[in-house]
């Protein structure tokens, strides 16, 4: 996309790379916080395994089997989807899946081990979530404030049409809510409460967080149902699940865990009225599918308008929309005119005030495009023809 050249970097600019130098060696970003990711875990537990009085080598077994889990889960989604998918929700499950076995193998309590595992796997994310940061994968939504990636990272993958546009910086959050959770999970481990406390906090925790950061997020390769996205459903799940073993006294109850439940649940209740308070009335770009479609649509309609002149061009959502674009000249400078008008009936003026947001942050304008709302509904915008570009 064109990206308008002066708009100040921001604090973040400078962290997205595809290519990492260690001394004299190039090294891609996200292998590598993988890798440091499985060491600070492994290590994290291990010192906790030492602390706690359990065995340093049966973790160590259990590290293993969660490497071979990691692989053998990215292989199946290879196989499934055809292409690499790393979902951390995914490789954790996997994980614990994998930590059973070992811990079973070897003859030893289940539940303290688990302990361990997930404190491990928390911390690993803190991690892998830097990585994440570093290459634009698991990106936030369109943003005012944020971070931008450049046409490399849409050569490894990243969408074309968020080139130099802000995305919410959701892996800083989702690490940070790792940080927490890691410190929660490992206190409530070397505190000696019952076994199984600090898996339970843990998974808690670790649920809570994707409920409340998932309507922050931007990519759109995830199915939803009923508004939910995938991982928010697994995060139903398995919080339905620790309830259903703590009150089968398989798990043990904790104050830990009713207080990161309530904290977790409030934030997702604040972050969701907000939504509904700024979307209300424009359910056609709820969904992160939904949002990249009208980017890569204005993306499509500013090629036209690059190669056929002033328009207007005309093209729909699969939602609804019907948008178009032209030039026009107002005397002074050259305009841009966006068009966007709804299958369903009028547009709301919340949604229009949304529509000028949103194309604001798209084009990369520095400011929000002029709204002029016509008697039918229909909702113009106007703003300076963008000019410029984001270099490599």
């Amino acid at each position: 996309m064109t990206v308008d050249s002066t708009v100040d970097a921001g604090p973040l600019d400078r962290l997205p790379r595809t290519a990492l130098r260690l001394g004299p060696w190039t090294v891609a970003p996200f292998a590598f916080c993988v890798g440091a990711g499985f060491a600070t875990g492994g290590t994290l537990a291990t010192v906790l395994a030492a602390a706690t009085g359990r065995s340093p080598g049966l973790m160590a077994a259990i590290l293993l089997g969660a490497v071979v889990a990691f692989f053998v889960v990215g292989l199946a989604t290879k196989v499934v989807y055809g292409d690499e998918v790393y979902v951390f929700f995914h490789h954790a499950l996997a994980t614990v899946g994998a930590a059973v076995v070992v811990i079973w193998a070897a003859g030893a309590p289940v539940l303290p081990y688990l302990d361990l595992t997930v404190a491990g796997t928390l911390g690993a994310l803190i991690v892998v979530k830097l990585g994440c940061l570093f290459v634009g994968c698991c990106y936030g939504r369109p943003a005012h404030r944020g971070i931008r990636y450049r046409p490399t990272h849409a050569e490894a993958g990243f969408p074309s049409c968020y080139v130099g546009v802000r995305t919410f910086p959701v892996q800083v959050v989702e690490a940070g809510w790792a940080v927490c959770m890691t410190v929660v999970t490992a206190g409530v481990v070397l505190a000696g409460g019952p076994a199984g406390s600090g898996l339970t906090v843990g998974v808690t925790g670790y649920a809570v967080g994707r409920l409340f950061t998932e309507p922050l997020r931007g990519d759109s390769g995830r199915a939803y149902l009923l508004g939910l996205s995938q991982a928010q459903w697994l995060s139903v799940v398995v919080l339905a699940a620790v309830g259903v073993l703590t009150a089968l006294q398989v798990l043990p109850w904790t104050g830990w865990q009713l207080g990161v439940a309530v904290v977790g649940l409030v934030l997702t209740a604040a972050v969701g009225t907000y939504r509904l308070s700024r979307r209300r009335g424009l359910w056609q770009l709820a969904t992160p599918r939904r949002l990249r479609e009208f980017a890569e649509l204005l993306d499509h309609l500013d090629a036209v308008l690059a190669v056929d002149g002033a328009g207007p061009h005309v093209h729909a959502t699969s939602a609804g929309l019907l948008v178009s674009a032209a030039r026009t000249d107002d005397g002074a400078q050259r305009l841009r005119h966006y068009t966007v008008s709804s299958h369903d009936g009028r547009l709301t003026e919340r949604a229009m005030t949304d529509l000028a947001d949103l194309v604001g942050i798209l084009r990369c304008a520095g400011g929000t495009p002029v709204v002029i709302a016509s008697a039918t509904g229909t909702c113009h915008l106007l703003m300076a023809d963008p000019v410029g570009g984001l270099t490599a």
